[in-house]
């Protein structure tokens, strides 16, 4: 369980993670398991999920249920346990002294843009306060199934997804944007439109996500611009005065497309150490540090993980 803290109090993912500990569960998964036909194993991972899922509700302080959105299967161990009335009651009270509202509304918003947002946030403090990505049997993003040809392009997949679920906000930011600001990835690999499905190595049951800027997400958060100091390409970037400086060139890795091995980050005249912390180096919110992009390690180019092709003179 990883230990970052949250704005609300100074309390951890590991703080609230105590008192769920002590909140009875097994009537739930014995509903759960009566309800969906699973077997123990997967119920209890998905009661992990749930548990999860409650931390971040409760350190995001998003008591009234409209910033963050839970993964299906998460949502339907979450609403069998809101119907038990006494005892959800009961548990919200030992994890965090009042209700964890749970509103039906939400699933009626007809705003992808606004759902997406919340999904988008759901992940983000996933990976920050737990030090990895959600499951695949939990995944915050909905899931959309496709039957397509393996010699299919990445920008056909693409163009397939935006048609089955409707997100039309996505779109831009692929066809208007220098480098894209909305990738597409598998595993940790960033992929380009011109790919085939087979290149990439997607298979049978592969699961491609789509990848959107980040926004700002709380006030602790610093806007950075980074400016290629060459092309004059700029990326926003918001990252905590704690984080490593390596966090801010593995963003603008993603962003402008320029691998980290290439990145020399310059603020104020000084060469910035990977090693510092983004405090230690002076930035404050509204900072422009530039960059200057050098040789690569490998003798050959590659493709950037920002989907565009940057190889250094």
């Amino acid at each position: 369980m990883a230990a970052s803290s949250s704005a609300d109090g100074g309390r951890t993912a590991a703080d609230v993670w105590k008192n769920l500990v002590s909140v009875p569960t097994r009537a739930l998964c014995k509903r759960h398991m009566r309800a969906t036909a699973c077997d123990k194993a997967h119920v209890q991972a998905i009661l992990h999920e749930y548990k999860r899922f409650l931390v971040l509700k409760v350190l995001a302080a998003d008591f009234e249920d409209t910033a963050l959105a839970a993964p299906p299967a998460v949502l339907q161990m979450w609403e069998a346990h809101v119907l038990d009335t006494a005892a959800y009651a009961e548990s919200c009270h030992v994890v965090c002294g009042q209700m964890v509202h749970r509103s039906p509304d939400v699933d009626e918003d007809t705003d992808a843009a606004r759902r997406s947002r919340r999904c988008h946030l759901s992940l983000v403090l996933y990976r920050k306060h737990f030090g990895e990505p959600p499951p695949k049997e939990a995944p915050f993003l909905a899931l959309r199934s496709f039957t397509i040809s393996a010699d299919a392009s990445i920008g056909q997949l693409f163009d397939e997804f935006v048609r089955a679920s409707g997100a039309n906000h996505l779109v831009a930011g692929r066809r208007t944007q220098a480098p894209p600001t909305t990738r597409l990835r598998l595993d940790s690999t960033w992929l380009h439109d011109l790919q085939t499905l087979r290149d990439v190595g997607c298979r049978e049951g592969s699961v491609v996500m789509v990848a959107v800027p980040q926004e700002r997400r709380s006030r602790e958060e610093l806007c950075l611009t980074v400016r290629d100091a060459k092309a004059g390409d700029t990326a926003t970037i918001f990252i905590r005065p704690a984080d490593g400086m390596l966090a801010l060139m593995q963003a603008a890795q993603d962003t402008l497309g320029v691998p980290v091995d290439c990145q020399t980050l310059i603020f104020k005249g000084r060469v910035l150490s990977a090693a510092e912390t983004v405090e230690a180096c002076g930035l404050v919110d509204g900072s422009t540090v530039h960059l200057a992009i050098g040789k690569r390690r490998q003798k050959e180019a590659q493709l950037s993980p920002g989907g565009t092709w940057r190889i250094p003179d």
